[in-house]
């Protein structure tokens, strides 16, 4: 009921509802009132009351008024069609233009839109026309469409409008993104898309209708929790499907899953998604849902994200299901901060009492703050899923080891460390003496990030040769580096022996970590120490000569050729600073998807 009726008319209303009839005389019950402003208002809203309550209410009521019955000029008509569409609550869903379309107004003479909608139902854009509003989301409204040639039914996606220029025309990049992501992705569990127009308000997507219910309407009173888990791993298979694809959807959340009168899971939204490969232009800006975004797409720009963002939301999503608790409340980017990333990295996540081991193994791996601990791949997820559902109290491969992969990270890292203490060094012994009470040189202070680097890639390093079973000592001098980081504008000349030493130490056990490696990982495991000495040459190249020049016999049959020859060529024609993090960049993506799936 609008909260616009006047009141003696909301009385009216309340006094029909519990004692009327859809026989009574409705004209002279309006005219009951004693302010005759009110009586055309009780008559339209009396009238579509009634429509409401017989059998077939559209057909009453237009079978009433080609009767005679109800005397109403087509301008009255038009008001008692709004009124019903604003007010009908039949459960069998919202009113359709099919059923409106008898009465023979034209969709911009009954106007049924809400405030962010452009166009109203029964509007035609581009042979398809709009037969019932099912959902919205931030960025789009979603139709059931109906085809004028063949009368197929389609989903129509269109902007959502709104009153702000600037954030209409995101909303109008976001669908372009999305039609453009979608155009070659034909994925079972994900919806196909049909074609694309553009027009003056934006563009609107035409994709395959799946009907169904949003997974966020199935509470754990109407389906066991065990058939969501289910759920959630079918879920996380299409997830990784589409990263498969190239793509990262960045939002996966239960409200983004519909759930087919079958039981079957599909994935949709992807305004936010993006490609995976790092030389792809991305859209800019924070995008995605508060509550279940990764520490790292909280704190930078999406180049430096890749598919283990999903990952994290799965691990978000799972938590939810198990405790009934929110994973965060926060409720800006500053306060996720705080939340997810600060605090949520000291503590972890916090479970009631109930929830069994296996399932807080899943989401421990899922959710943690160093992306190289999560689940590799969304298939790992849902068969870690899958294993406890079927045996509960079997322990876990959470997550599994992929040990390829895991050397070529840990061989990144190593790289990475050697690099940062050659060129430390180099600046150390090209500084001319410094007086102990000078403040240190704008060379040194300039590469502060560099010395704090260390300890940060010897905690990595120590993380991944963990997995692989191996033991790795502690950095020495950890700590004293990462003071010097934080202490950096106060240092002097009397601190730069003792960094001096500190580097140098930190060379020293990058070549006993490395000793270590080589003869814990062959000749038994050779193929993961070519891999790890690949990764470390990797990192080494833009610096070193003779490792450009040994790297594509070390690379040759261990990752996929295209992406050999593309780093071999950067090698043998090396490019400026930039460049080689771009080509780096672009390595990095193609070997570790080929670990990840066994695929170029």
């Amino acid at each position: 009921m609008s909260p616009e009726i006047p009141d003696a008319v909301r009385q009216l209303l309340i006094q029909f509802a519990e004692t009327g009839s859809i026989e009574d005389d409705l004209q002279q019950l309006a005219q009951s009132l004693p302010d005759a402003r009110h009586h055309q208002i009780a008559f339209y809203e009396l009238l579509a009351m009634a429509s409401e309550w017989a059998d077939d209410p559209l057909n009453w009521l237009l079978s009433g008024i080609q009767q005679g019955r109800w005397l109403v000029s087509p301008e009255q008509q038009i008001h008692v069609l709004q009124t019903l569409y604003r007010d009908w609550s039949n459960p069998v869903g919202p009113l359709t233009w099919t059923q409106l379309s008898p009465f023979g107004f034209s969709p911009w003479q009954l106007d049924l839109r809400q405030p962010d909608e452009f166009w109203p139902l029964g509007q035609i854009l581009h042979g398809y026309q709009l037969e019932m509003r099912l959902n919205a989301g931030s960025f789009a409204v979603v139709y059931h469409g109906k085809s004028i040639e063949n009368n197929a039914s389609v989903a129509i996606r269109v902007p959502r409008k709104v009153p702000i220029e600037p954030l209409q025309a995101e909303r109008s990049e976001r669908l372009s993104h999305e039609a453009k992501l979608l155009q070659n992705l034909h994925l079972p569990g994900v919806p196909r898309l049909l074609g694309s127009y553009q027009t003056e308000q934006g563009p609107i997507l035409i994709t395959e209708l799946i009907t169904g219910r949003p997974w966020s309407d199935l509470s754990t009173d109407q389906l066991p929790l065990s058939q969501h888990i289910a759920l959630l791993a079918r879920v996380a298979e299409i997830a990784d499907r589409v990263h498969q694809s190239g793509l990262i959807h960045g939002d996966l959340k239960r409200e983004n899953v519909l759930v087919d009168e079958q039981g079957c899971p599909w994935l949709l939204d992807f305004n936010v998604a993006r490609p995976a490969e790092p030389d792809q232009p991305q859209l800019q800006g924070l995008a995605g849902t508060l509550a279940i975004m990764s520490p790292e797409a909280l704190l930078t720009s999406d180049d430096g994200l890749d598919f283990r963002r999903d990952i994290y939301s799965l691990g978000a999503v799972l938590y939810e299901l198990v405790t009934g608790l929110p994973w965060t409340t926060a409720g800006s980017r500053e306060e996720a901060l705080v939340e997810t990333v600060v605090k949520g990295a000291a503590k972890g996540p916090q479970f009631p009492e109930p929830v069994p081991e296996g399932l807080r193994q899943i989401i421990r791996a899922a959710v943690s703050h160093e992306e190289f601990r999560r689940f590799e791949t969304a298939a790992d997820f849902a068969a870690c899923c899958h294993h406890w559902l079927a045996n509960p109290s079997n322990p876990l491969p959470c997550p599994p080891v992929k040990a390829r992969l895991t050397c070529w990270r840990l061989g990144l890292a190593l790289g990475l460390f050697a690099s940062r203490c050659q060129g430390l060094l180099r600046i150390m012994k090209s500084l001319p003496e410094i007086p102990a009470e000078a403040k240190a040189p704008t060379e040194i202070l300039n590469r502060m990030d560099q010395v704090m680097g260390l300890p940060l890639a010897a905690t990595e390093i120590r993380t991944l040769a963990s997995l692989l079973g191996h033991s790795v000592p502690e950095l020495p001098g950890e700590q004293t580096l990462a003071t010097m980081f934080y202490r950096a504008r106060r240092l002097t000349g009397a601190n730069l022996p003792e960094l001096l030493t500190l580097i140098k130490g930190a060379q020293e056990w990058f070549r006993i970590v490395f000793d270590q490696l080589r003869l814990g990982l062959s000749p038994e495991q050779s193929l993961p120490w070519s891999v790890l000495e690949l990764g470390i040459q990797t990192r080494l190249a833009p610096e070193s000569s003779l490792a450009r020049r040994t790297w594509s016999i070390l690379a040759d049959g261990i990752i996929p050729e295209m992406a050999a020859k593309a780093f071999a060529e950067t090698c043998r024609n090396p490019p400026d600073r930039s460049g080689w993090k771009s080509a780096i960049d672009a390595l990095n993506y193609d070997v570790v998807r080929y670990f990840r799936w066994g695929s170029d």
